[in-house]
């Protein structure tokens, strides 16, 4: 197997990880974004990934992740698009800001989704990888 090909999975997650933290940097304009931060610590992890105990981890922390970002956009989309009961200019004055964040928390939901497909992936392939060396 070529060896750079059998290293994609984990340059496509390091990218999706690079990718989570620059968006979320934009995020952090109206929203306190735990991205930024977990999106570099993936990114490091990723790098530094040698245990499965590291993958294991690196999943469970990016489908936890997932969740709370599905249940920010729900809670907050529905709470910024609605009616205030005061201060009705001021809010209005915000719905592009607003719809700027939750546009970008979608588009991150997308790609950790991506980022959490190609975890699978490279742990499958070095799985295999692994195997095929303790038969030789």
């Amino acid at each position: 197997m070529d060896p750079q090909y059998a290293s994609l999975p984990k340059t496509i997650c390091e990218w999706c990880f690079f990718i989570i933290t620059i968006l979320a940097t934009f995020n952090c304009l109206k929203r306190p974004d735990w991205n930024f931060a977990f999106g570099l610590l993936s990114y490091f992890m990723l790098k530094a990934m040698g245990e499965d105990s590291v993958k294991n981890m690196l999943i469970i922390l990016n489908i936890g992740l997932l969740i709370f970002d599905i249940i920010w956009v729900f809670v907050l989309g529905s709470v910024w698009h609605g009616k205030p009961t005061h201060d009705k200019i001021i809010w209005e004055g915000f719905s592009g800001l607003h719809n700027f964040i939750i546009t970008l928390s979608v588009i991150i939901i997308v790609i950790r989704i991506i980022a959490i497909i190609f975890l699978f992936l490279f742990s499958k392939r070095e799985e295999q990888f692994m195997r095929n060396k303790t038969r030789r």
